[in-house]
């Protein structure tokens, strides 16, 4: 009995007070979407940094392989000029 009676005067006092509970409520609903705005934006500009790192990591891997492919060329060619002429 005590239990019920407790539950209905906790109800009244809400009830009585909705306007108070209900701004307070707000306020931390408020509260919670910016850190939760913060925490999107913190992960967002992790990932961009990320992203630029493995950009510029992935341009140095092409220009290293493009300059090793472009020096093998050239031995090629130096080695095939240096080759004497077939018999006619």
């Amino acid at each position: 009995m005590a239990g019920i009676t407790a539950l209905v005067a906790g109800g009244l006092l809400l009830w009585q007070n909705w306007d108070t509970v209900k701004a307070k409520a707000d306020e931390v609903w408020f509260a919670i979407g910016e850190i939760v705005a913060m925490a999107v934006e913190n992960v967002k500009s992790y990932f961009v940094g990320i992203g630029e790192w493995f950009g510029g990591m992935w341009e140095s891997v092409k220009t290293a392989i493009s300059t090793k492919i472009d020096e093998i060329k050239q031995a090629f060619w130096r080695w095939l000029a240096g080759m004497p002429a077939p018999p006619l």
